[in-house]
C-alpha cells in the first residue's frame, strides 16, 4: 500500500520472498501432529502420527523422544519416552521441556477408531535424563497449543475426544505457574473454540493463530492474549484460503513472527501497518512445526497428500529487519507501559473495581500508541501494570565491541542481541545477552555457555 511522507505518497520497497531449502538433516521418523520445541541450540522433537492420514490405531501414534544439538554434533540422540500421542506440543522453560495433553487411540488395527484425549502433563530434565509428572488437566485435551509467558504455562485451544462418546469443544485455557510447587491449573476464559491451531509467544502476548471452529470449519482468525493485562484482543487474520487456517506453524524470530501455511507460503506479521506480508516459501505441508534457531528458521515434519514427512528445511529472513524489529518492540513495551499505569490511575478503573471483574472476552486491537483510559478492558487477579520503560545508558566501548562480532544470544539463539543488550564480562570480553532471565541463568554458570559458538569473541582466545 501507498504511504506518506511529508505529504509526498511513495511505494514501500519491495519485500524479498525466500525460498525454504531442504537441509542434510531428517527427521528420525515421519510424523506429523507432533511436539517440538528448540531450547539453547538443541531441538527436541516427541511423538506425532506415523500413519497414513486419517488411519488411527494402537500403532499409529509415537511416544519417541528425540533431540539434536543443533550448534555441535547435529546427531539424533533418543531419550526417555513417554505415552504414545498426538496432537499436543513441547514448550521450554529454564532448560526442561514441557508436554501436557495429547490424544491417544485404544483400537487395535482393523477394529473401529476409539480416539481419546489424555489429561497428563509432565517435564523433562535433560540433565537428570528422566520425566517428572506435573499436575493433570481437569479434563482431557488434545489438537491445542501450549506457551510459556513469564513463569506460567498456558495450554490454549483443542477438544476432549471421548471415542464413541463424542468430542467436547473447550472454550476455556489452562494456566499453570510454574514458580509455585504448589500451584494447580487455573481455567481463564477464551473468546473462542478452536482446535489445529498453533500459538507463538511475540512481545508478551500469546498469539493464537488459525485451527478448526466448533462447526468444523477452518478458521483464519487471530486472537491475541496479553498475559500482562489479561485480557484478549483481535489480531489480523491470515491470508489467503480458509484451509490456510489449518493446522499452521509459527515462530518467533529476531522479535517477528512468522507463520507457515498450508499453501506453502511463509509470511511475517508487519507490526507496523498490522498485516501479514509473504516472505518465504516452503513444501506444502500442515500439521508440521517452525523452530527459531540462530538467524534462521527451521520447517520440520507434518503431513502432505496423505503421507507423513520426515523433512526439515530451512530459510534464512532477509536481513537488516532486527535493529527495527527490536525499536518498534520497545516502543511497543513505553506505549503499553504508559497505558498501563494510566488505568492503575483511572477512577472509572480502579483496582478495585477491576479487580472485582473477571477477565473479559472484549476484543480489541492492540495498540502501538497508548489508548484512551476508557477502553473496555478485562484483567487478571494477578496482573500488576508494567513499569514505565528507563532510558537506557550509553553502550560501553567493551558492547559496542562485542556487537561487532556477536549477532545472537549464547543461551537463546533465535534473539538477536546489539549493544544496547544486556552486557556482561568474561574473561576480559564483553558477552551480549537479550534479557534478564539469560542475564541471571549466566550469572550462575557463566561457564555452561562460555563455548557457545554464538560468542565468537571468546573463541578468539583459545
Amino acid at each position: 500500500r501507498n504511504e506518506r511522507v511529508r505529504g509526498h505518497a511513495h511505494m514501500p520497497e519491495p519485500i524479498t520472498v525466500q525460498a525454504a531449502a531442504p537441509i542434510e538433516l531428517a527427521l528420525p521418523e515421519a510424523t506429523s501432529s507432533f511436539g517440538a520445541v528448540q531450547e539453547q541450540g538443541w531441538v527436541y522433537v516427541y511423538g506425532g502420527h506415523i500413519a497414513p492420514t486419517h488411519d488411527y490405531d494402537v500403532n499409529a501414534v509415537s511416544g519417541r523422544f528425540w533431540r539434536i544439538d543443533m550448534t555441535g554434533s547435529r546427531t539424533w540422540e533418543e531419550l526417555p519416552s513417554g505415552p504414545t500421542l498426538q496432537g499436543m506440543n513441547l514448550a521450554a522453560h529454564d532448560g526442561l521441556i514441557y508436554r501436557v495433553g495429547g490424544m491417544i487411540p485404544r483400537n487395535a488395527p482393523g477394529e473401529k477408531v476409539d480416539n481419546w484425549s489424555v489429561k497428563s502433563a509432565a517435564r523433562f530434565d535433560p540433565g537428570q535424563r528422566r520425566w517428572e509428572e506435573l499436575p493433570p488437566l481437569p479434563q482431557g485435551r488434545s489438537s491445542h497449543d501450549v506457551a510459556i509467558v513469564d513463569g506460567k504455562l498456558y495450554v490454549i485451544g483443542g477438544w476432549d475426544m471421548h471415542g464413541a462418546q463424542g468430542n467436547d469443544w473447550l472454550n476455556s485455557m489452562l494456566v499453570l505457574d510454574l514458580t509455585d510447587p504448589n500451584a494447580t491449573w487455573v481455567e481463564v476464559p477464551q473468546p473462542f473454540s478452536r482446535r489445529a491451531l498453533i500459538v507463538a509467544v511475540h512481545d508478551h502476548k500469546i498469539f493464537v493463530i488459525g485451527g478448526f471452529d466448533s462447526e468444523d470449519e477452518p478458521s483464519r482468525r487471530v486472537d491475541i492474549f496479553d498475559a500482562r493485562e489479561g485480557r484478549w484482543l483481535q489480531g489480523p487474520g491470515l491470508p489467503g484460503s480458509a484451509m490456510n487456517g489449518f493446522a499452521p506453524a509459527a515462530c518467533v524470530l529476531d522479535r517477528q513472527l512468522y507463520v507457515s501455511v498450508g499453501d506453502g507460503s511463509l509470511h511475517q506479521l508487519n507490526d507496523r501497518d498490522y498485516r501479514w506480508d509473504q516472505v518465504g516459501t516452503n513444501t506444502q505441508r500442515i500439521v508440521h512445526r517452525m523452530l527459531p534457531l540462530g538467524g534462521r528458521i527451521l520447517i520440520v515434519g507434518g503431513a502432505a497428500k496423505g503421507d507423513n514427512l520426515d523433512l526439515i528445511e530451512e530459510v534464512v529472513p532477509a536481513p537488516g529487519n532486527a535493529f527495527e524489529a527490536r525499536t518498534a518492540f520497545y516502543l511497543r513495551e513505553s506505549a503499553n507501559a504508559q497505558m498501563s499505569l494510566a488505568r492503575s490511575k483511572s477512577p472509572q478503573l480502579s483496582a478495585e473495581r477491576l479487580l472485582a471483574r473477571p477477565i473479559a472476552a472484549t476484543i480489541t486491537r492492540p495498540a502501538i500508541n497508548p489508548p484512551s483510559v476508557t477502553e473496555t478492558v478485562g484483567i487478571s487477579p494477578t496482573a500488576e501494570p508494567s513499569k514505565p520503560i528507563e532510558a537506557a545508558a550509553p553502550p560501553s566501548p567493551g558492547a559496542m565491541a562485542a556487537a561487532m562480532v556477536q549477532t545472537h544470544c549464547p543461551l537463546m539463539p533465535d534473539e538477536t542481541v546489539d549493544e544496547t543488550s544486556y552486557a556482561v564480562e568474561y574473561e576480559n570480553q564483553t558477552v551480549l545477552l537479550c534479557c534478564k532471565s539469560c542475564l541471571r541463568k549466566w550469572n550462575r554458570n557463566p561457564a555452561r555457555f562460555a563455548n557457545s559458538p554464538l560468542l565468537p569473541q571468546l573463541a578468539q582466545l583459545e
